[in-house]
C-alpha cells in the first residue's frame, strides 16, 4: 500500500490527499491499491469543505463526492474504461473518465452498450496530471485485454479450438 508522500508534489495540500484516500480506502477490495489521487484545490471549495476528487487504483476510477455529512462516489472499472482525459487552466485541472455503460461479462455485448462521462473539475495540476499518467498505463493495459477476450468470444462463436502444445 502506497503511503501519502506518493501521492504529494511540493505545494499540495497534503490533509486534503490524506482525508480524500482515507475516505476511499474502505471501499477497496482485496489487492487493489491506490495508484494516484488528485483532489480539488483550496479555491475550488469553501475553506470548510472537504475536497472532491478522482482516486485511481489498479481495478478501477473512483470519483469519491465529500460533503460535510455525507460521502458519495461513483466507480468504473478499467474493464469498461474507453477513455482517460486531462484539461488543464489557470484555476485547475479537469479529469474526465469515458466508460461503457454495460456491465456485460462479454466483450462484444459491452462494446455496442451505451456510453457515460464522469469528470472532476478544479484538481492540483500536478495531482491531476500523475492521474492521467497512470490512467493511460492502465487504458492501455485493458485494451490489449479486451481485445484478446474479444478475440476468443469470436473464436467461441465460430466454433474454432485452439490447441496449445
Amino acid at each position: 500500500m502506497a503511503g501519502i508522500q506518493d501521492f504529494l508534489v511540493t505545494g499540495d495540500d497534503e490533509a486534503a490527499v490524506e482525508y480524500v484516500r482515507e475516505k476511499v480506502l474502505p471501499l477497496l477490495m482485496e489487492g487493489e491499491d491506490v495508484l494516484a489521487v488528485a483532489v480539488q484545490t483550496r479555491l475550488a471549495r469553501w475553506w470548510f469543505l472537504p475536497p472532491d476528487g478522482v482516486v485511481v487504483t489498479n481495478h478501477r476510477v473512483l470519483f469519491p463526492r465529500c460533503g460535510i455529512l455525507s460521502f458519495k462516489f461513483d466507480d468504473f472499472h478499467w474493464e469498461h474504461v474507453e477513455d482517460v482525459h486531462v484539461e488543464s487552466s489557470v484555476f485547475g485541472s479537469t479529469i474526465s473518465v469515458t466508460a461503457r455503460k454495460s456491465k456485460s461479462g462479454y466483450a462484444r455485448t459491452a462494446e455496442m452498450g451505451p456510453r457515460v462521462s464522469k469528470s472532476v473539475a478544479k484538481l492540483v495540476q500536478s495531482q491531476a496530471n500523475q492521474v492521467y499518467s497512470v490512467g493511460q498505463r492502465m487504458e492501455h493495459e485493458w485494451r490489449e485485454k479486451n481485445r484478446q477476450r474479444l478475440i476468443e468470444e469470436t473464436r467461441a462463436e465460430r466454433g474454432t479450438v485452439v490447441v496449445r502444445e
